[in-house]
C-alpha cells in the first residue's frame, strides 16, 4: 500500500472518530441575561450593556438582591397538587423567546393580573408549569422549563406574593409538538399559571 495513501486514510479515520465521539455541539449554557427577568427595555436602550433590573409600578429593583437569593425561595414540594382543585385558563400563560427564561416586558402585565388575583383570593395557591418547544435535549429542556417557572415565581414574589403560595413544575418538552411550526413552537415556550384551591 502506498505510504501517502495510508497516512491520508489514517488521518481521515482519526478525524471521523473524533467527530463521532464529540457528537453535536451542545447548547450554550444560559447567561444571567437568559434567566429570571433579563434586561429591562429601558436599561437595554439607555445603557447598551447588561442590566438585570426590571421595572414595575414605578420602581426598579435588582432581582439578584441579597433579600431574594435565586434558588432560595421555599417550594411546595411537600404538599400534594393532586388533592387540590386545579383551575387552568383563568390566568393567562406567560410566553418566552427561544432558549430564554426571562420574563419579557410585554408579558409582565399578565403577572400583575395574576398577583392581583392572588391578593384578592387569599386561599388560592399557584402552580407554575414551565414548558419548552421540541428543540434541544430532554434534560436541557427540563432545566429550561424549571428556569422559566422559577423566573415567573420570582417576579410574582417581587409583586408581593408569598413564595409559599407558589409551586413550580417543569414539563420541559414532554408535551411539545415535535417538528412544530414556528407558531406551534412559540406556543410551547411558556409557563402556565394554574390556580390551586
Amino acid at each position: 500500500m502506498n505510504p501517502k495513501f495510508y497516512r491520508l486514510l489514517m488521518s481521515l479515520l482519526l478525524v471521523s472518530s473524533i467527530a463521532t465521539l464529540t457528537g453535536c455541539p451542545r447548547k450554550r449554557p444560559p447567561t444571567p441575561a437568559d434567566t429570571v427577568m433579563g434586561r429591562s427595555q429601558d436599561a437595554a436602550a439607555n445603557q447598551g450593556g447588561s442590566s438585570y433590573d426590571f421595572d414595575y409600578s414605578g420602581s426598579s429593583q435588582d432581582v439578584y438582591s441579597e433579600d431574594l437569593p435565586v434558588g432560595a425561595l421555599p417550594e411546595l414540594r411537600d404538599q400534594s397538587f393532586d388533592d387540590a382543585e386545579r383551575i387552568q385558563g383563568l390566568l393567562p400563560s406567560i410566553y418566552f423567546d427561544f432558549d430564554q427564561s426571562f420574563v419579557k416586558v410585554a408579558e409582565r402585565f399578565k403577572l400583575e393580573e395574576a398577583a392581583d388575583h392572588l391578593k384578592s383570593n387569599a386561599n388560592d395557591r399557584l402552580l407554575l408549569e414551565g414548558y419548552c418547544d421540541w428543540r434541544g435535549t430532554t434534560e436541557y429542556n427540563l432545566g429550561l422549563g424549571d428556569r422559566r417557572a422559577n423566573a415567573v415565581k420570582i417576579y410574582l414574589h417581587q409583586l408581593g406574593i408569598e413564595p409559599e403560595r407558589i409551586g413550580t413544575l417543569s414539563k420541559g418538552d414532554l408535551e411539545a409538538i415535535a417538528n412544530g411550526t414556528e407558531e406551534q413552537m412559540a406556543h410551547d415556550r411558556r409557563a402556565d399559571l394554574i390556580i390551586l384551591r
